[in-house]
């Protein structure tokens, strides 16, 4: 895997501040990304890859702002709940969101990063770099961590943000067919789920093999890109 031109990964911590805005992870065990203790570098960002079958802890890369991301997920669930490490959400602007670890719902923002962070992958011993699209059409299986923001595609093909607690769907600005279109390639009916992942990445799930009375088998496929002119504005 080549490695050339990847900006260099950077994070500006802010102060925190309550988050209020898109927050929504796919239904049950999925990838993750966390701040967990590790033996080589204490507490660390990893992603939790859940596979089919398997969970991978994949550590990231070191570079030069990890420690200041470590510091600023950790700050506040060292207050609230007065542990370390746990689960944070990178958002399509770069925003780092932070729940807390008592589940009442609070998440916090606490810093926006830019640039890639790699991840190794300690089964394969390759890098993971999730903005990594070159070589990939609509349909093609998605062979990375499955991560991201979700967003859903509605039964009449309106993308839409559902927040299940407010019980409110809130729409782009504009309508971006072309990213539809696309979405309609691999889930050509109904209401159909997807993720945004923090380079912009769209992915979603499709039936893996012939029809199962029992359970589908879900499977992660690359769809496109987001456009951010026609894309949901950024929150602050």
């Amino acid at each position: 895997m080549k490695l050339t031109n990847i900006k260099p990964f950077t994070f500006k911590a802010s102060t925190i501040k309550l988050w209020r805005g898109r927050y929504s992870r796919p239904w049950g065990e999925t990838s993750t990304f966390k701040i967990k203790y590790t033996m080589e570098h204490g507490f660390w960002p990893v992603v939790e890859w859940d596979r089919s079958d398997e969970r991978s802890i994949c550590p990231a890369c070191y570079c030069n702002s990890i420690e200041e991301l470590v510091k600023a997920v950790n700050n506040p669930k060292i207050s609230i709940s007065g542990r370390e490490g746990g689960a944070f959400v990178i958002n399509e602007f770069g925003q780092v969101i932070v729940p807390t670890i008592l589940g009442d719902g609070e998440r916090w923002l606490v810093g926006e990063v830019e640039g890639v962070l790699l991840f190794e992958d300690p089964y394969g011993g390759e890098i993971i770099d999730l903005s990594d699209d070159a070589r990939l059409q609509t349909n093609d299986p998605w062979e990375k961590p499955y991560i991201g923001v979700k967003y859903n595609l509605r039964g009449d093909s309106n993308i839409c943000y559902y927040d299940n607690k407010l019980g409110s769907t809130e729409y782009p600005p504009e309508k971006d067919r072309e990213l539809i279109r696309k979405l309609r390639k691999v889930r050509r009916n109904g209401p159909a789920a997807f993720i945004v992942n923090q380079h912009g990445l769209v992915l979603t799930k499709i039936p893996e093999g012939e029809y199962r009375e029992d359970e589908d088998k879900w499977v992660p496929v690359y769809v496109g890109r987001i456009n951010y002119n026609l894309w949901f504005k950024k929150e602050e």
